[in-house]
């Protein structure tokens, strides 16, 4: 794909690689190497936003993204709608869903999450009117195992922030923002009764940007960052971490201050032992001259035993994604832009680390890639093929996205 800076990646049980631009191409790879024709979810008179893209547990990738009227390269106009699509290996792609309204274009970001059952929830930024006031709202869609996404549900609230998660026995955790505070809520929505309950004030203020994790058992993890609202996106905002623990029978911890660095996100990783990892860390807004290791990950691991680690630091790293292989080593990549900020001399190396069970830190990271920047990172969810993660990454000098897979060695056993 070509002029695609920003991408999201994503891999299935059976070894197939989804690649999405943030414009609205798809490329599919199919597990024997072959490329499907690319996709192009915008129309000769509609536009895309920031698409996501998932495989649920069967191996059907379900891609979700805002659609407004327009033509690409130009101005856009409502009404701005959520959309859906499936692919399969064995019929391609079907037909178009419309799952609801968003209140925004770019700003509306729907995010999907499966489980193992083959579960599947989108969360977006949507509205509800009350009277003549348009009032901000998590929208969701949830799609069962094996069916079709059901109509859409509203959330108690809503603003600039939102993540959503299942368990493995498809219970729903949703967190959210919103402007006054700015506080963060909570709300769960079990399988069982198929809606979201009444929603919490998470402790703290001001409170921003939270991400949601859920183990096997049950227990949800949410981290934010302890800072103001963005301007709409402009991603200036920092502030130091904090945690609360929800226990599987709905017992609340207290917030923790987890880190006194001031981070502009936090992001969480769900191991196949259940262990959550919580990832931040000093974002390089000054250039080449920052002081050696204020760029490095800091994170946390929430184990089975329900602890949270205390803070630990990975050495000679940077913000970047992470993700969690079949065989249980979290894997961290970052690209220049990470350890440089983005007065960067050009791309650099994209340098991967990994954490390997009963390891204190992250390895020393390794350069994979020798020119490129802005890796998307994915893993799948099982160790059926020899794919154990995949990572597409921008190649400036060809103004072109490119994909690098890690393939499980002839030596390394499957788990």
């Amino acid at each position: 794909m070509r002029e695609a800076v920003f991408t999201r990646v994503a891999v299935s049980r059976y070894d197939a690689v989804a690649v999405a631009s943030i414009s609205g191409y798809v490329a599919v790879r199919y597990p024997e190497g072959r490329w499907a024709p690319v996709r192009d979810l915008a129309g000769s008179h509609t536009v895309v936003s920031a698409p996501d893209i998932a495989f649920d547990a069967r191996g059907r990738l379900l891609v979700a993204w805002t659609q407004a009227v327009g033509r690409r390269g130009g101005g856009y106009s409502g009404p701005f709608e959520v959309m859906a699509q499936t692919w399969t290996e064995a019929k391609g792609w079907g037909s178009v869903e419309t799952l609801g309204p968003a209140k925004n274009f770019a700003l509306a970001q729907p995010r999907l999450a499966v489980d193992p059952r083959g579960d599947a929830i989108l969360a977006w930024r949507g509205y509800r009117v009350s009277g003549k006031r348009i009032i901000e709202a998590v929208s969701t869609s949830f799609r069962p195992a094996g069916s079709g996404w059901q109509p859409m549900q509203r959330l108690p609230g809503g603003g600039p922030y939102r993540d959503v998660t299942l368990d493995a026995k498809g219970n729903a955790y949703a967190v959210w923002t919103t402007y006054a505070g700015p506080r963060n809520y909570f709300s769960m929505r079990p399988r069982g009764t198929g809606r979201w309950g009444a929603a919490r004030r998470l402790s703290g203020l001001p409170a921003s940007l939270p991400t949601v994790a859920a183990n096997p058992d049950g227990a949800a993890v949410i981290a934010w960052r302890a800072a103001i609202v963005d301007s709409e996106g402009e991603g200036t905002q920092y502030g130091p971490v904090r945690v609360i623990v929800r226990s599987p029978t709905g017992q609340w911890s207290r917030v923790r201050a987890l880190s006194s660095i001031r981070t502009h996100e936090v992001a969480a990783a769900l191991a196949p032992d259940g262990t959550v990892l919580l990832r931040w860390g000093a974002p390089a807004i000054f250039g080449p001259s920052v002081t050696p290791g204020a760029t490095d990950v800091h994170f946390s691991l929430f184990a089975r035993s329900r602890t949270l680690s205390a803070e630990r630091a990975a050495p000679a790293t940077g913000l970047g994604p992470i993700a969690y292989r079949p065989s249980g080593e979290a894997l961290l990549v970052f690209g220049p832009e990470s350890v440089e900020g983005f007065a960067a001399r050009g791309q650099g190396p994209i340098r991967f680390a990994a954490l390997v069970r009963r390891e204190p830190t992250f390895s020393e990271p390794v350069a994979i890639v020798a020119h490129g920047g802005y890796p998307s990172l994915a893993a799948p969810p099982t160790d059926a093929g020899p794919v154990q993660a995949a990572m597409s990454w921008y190649r400036e000098s060809t103004k072109r996205t490119e994909l690098s897979l890690l393939i499980r060695g002839p030596l390394e056993p499957r788990r």
